[in-house]
């Protein structure tokens, strides 16, 4: 997930790095240059599955989980890919951190549709590792 949040923030500073002030910087470079490295430090867990799923999957193969597509949206939904990514978050939380004293959120996949939703996770594993791979060198 850190490379997903990372990628846009190496592009900046790639981008402030290839401006000839920075060979002789001045305070505003330099501030630019601290915004940009310490800005995806302070980004939340749910932040960055929220990212993934936007940046690395495909919502197409929801059609192929109709449960899930019901409870979280359509592929053409916007809002998709947030509540989706919610719904891992919350659920994933609750799992890990199963004990007596565990109060859920309210925003975990229902019971019933968790087989389903670990083929939905699957697919989107294997899609996150394809675009992986086809990140250029300098990237990975």
């Amino acid at each position: 997930m850190i490379t997903v949040a990372k990628l846009d923030s190496h592009e900046k500073l790639v981008h402030l790095l290839s401006d000839p002030r920075a060979l002789n910087p001045d305070r505003a470079i330099l501030d630019n240059i601290l915004d940009v490295t310490s800005g995806h430090q302070n980004s939340k867990d749910s932040h960055l599955v929220r990212l993934v799923v936007e940046k690395c999957c495909s919502l197409h193969v929801l059609e192929k989980f109709p449960g899930l597509e019901s409870l979280y949206g359509s592929a053409a939904d916007p809002k998709t890919p947030v509540k989706l990514a919610e719904a891992f978050y919350d659920t994933r939380n609750e799992v890990v951190h199963a004990k007596a004293n565990y109060r859920t959120r309210g925003g975990e996949i229902p019971i019933e549709y968790r087989k389903e939703a670990v083929g939905l996770i699957r697919n989107f594993a294997e899609q996150v590792i394809r675009w992986g791979e086809r990140l250029p060198g300098h990237l990975k």
